[in-house]
C-alpha cells in the first residue's frame, strides 16, 4: 500500500509540475507592447504627414543557394516621393541599374544596363499602383512598406507581437529598437529618437522561406524639407533606348535575386 501510495503521489506531482511548466506556453497570446506601438505609430505618422521626401537606402539581401550557402547581395536606392501620386526611384547594383518613374496613372521602368524601358498603365494613387504592378506584371516596387500612405496599418495588420527593446546608438544616432513578429516574417526596426523619428535601419527575416533569408536596409540622408523639382518625376528616354512591351501577369525577374553564374 505504501509503495502504491508513493507512486500515486509521484504521479500527481509529475502531472502538476508538467501543467505548471506548460501553462505559460498554453496561455501565451499575441501581445503588442503599448510603448513599441506608440513609437512606431508616431514615426509612421511623421513620415505620412510629409508632403514629399527624399531618402537614400543601402540594401543587403541574403541569397540562399541550393547547397544552403548564403551569399549577400547589395544594392543602393535613391528615393523621391511626392504625395499622393509621384515617385522616382534609382536602383544601383553591381548587376545593373534600374529607374522607376510614377505619375499620372503611368509607371515607367528603365533598365539602364540594357537601355530598355517599359510603360505600364496603373491606378492613380501610389498605394493602388504598387499593388497593381505586382499583381498584373509581377514587378515589386522597392520599399513598398515605407512608400505607402499609411505604413503603420500596412505593417501592423499582420503583426502578432511587438516589443520595445530600449534605446541604442546606431551610427552615432540614438534610436529606439523595436522588434515585431508575424506569421511569415520577423522584423527589427531602429527609429531615431527625438523630434524627427525617422527610420534608420530595418532587418526583415523571412522565416518560412528556405534558409530563412534576411534583408537589411540602412536609411540615410532623409530630406522632408526641400521641395522636389517637377522634372524629377518626368521620364525622358535615354538616347538610343528601346521601348518594350511589358506583358501583364508575366513576372519580371530581378537581376539581384538570381544566383551568380559559375565560371
Amino acid at each position: 500500500m505504501k509503495a502504491n501510495e508513493s507512486r500515486f503521489r509521484a504521479g500527481v506531482l509529475g502531472v502538476a509540475l508538467t501543467a505548471t511548466l506548460l501553462a505559460p506556453a498554453l496561455s501565451a497570446a499575441p501581445s503588442v507592447d503599448p510603448e513599441a506601438d506608440r513609437i512606431f505609430k508616431a514615426a509612421c505618422q511623421y513620415l505620412s504627414d510629409a508632403k514629399s521626401f527624399g531618402v537614400k537606402v543601402e540594401v543587403w539581401k541574403d541569397l540562399v543557394l541550393p547547397s544552403g550557402q548564403k551569399l549577400q547581395i547589395t544594392r543602393a536606392l535613391e528615393v523621391q516621393e511626392q504625395r499622393p501620386g509621384r515617385l522616382h526611384i534609382e536602383e544601383h547594383s553591381s548587376r545593373g541599374d534600374r529607374g522607376f518613374w510614377y505619375q499620372d496613372k503611368s509607371l515607367v521602368m528603365l533598365d539602364r544596363t540594357m537601355n530598355l524601358y517599359g510603360v505600364m498603365e496603373v491606378p492613380a494613387t501610389l498605394d493602388q499602383a504598387m499593388d497593381a504592378v505586382e499583381e498584373r506584371f509581377g514587378i515589386e516596387i522597392p520599399l513598398g512598406d515605407v512608400l505607402v500612405s499609411d505604413p503603420y496599418h500596412n505593417v501592423m495588420d499582420g503583426v502578432e507581437t511587438a516589443d520595445n527593446l530600449g534605446k541604442v546608438t546606431l551610427l552615432g544616432v540614438v534610436c529606439d529598437h523595436l522588434a515585431f513578429t508575424s506569421p511569415n516574417a520577423d522584423c527589427q526596426i531602429w527609429i531615431a529618437d527625438g523630434g524627427r523619428p525617422l527610420l534608420k535601419k530595418m532587418v526583415i527575416r523571412f522565416k518560412n522561406e528556405t534558409g530563412a533569408p534576411e534583408v537589411t536596409q540602412l536609411f540615410s540622408d532623409w530630406d522632408l524639407v526641400n521641395p522636389i523639382s517637377e522634372s524629377v518625376f518626368a521620364f525622358t528616354p535615354p538616347e538610343g533606348a528601346e521601348k518594350v512591351v511589358v506583358d501583364p501577369n508575366k513576372p519580371e525577374a530581378a537581376a539581384e535575386d538570381t544566383a551568380p553564374e559559375k565560371k
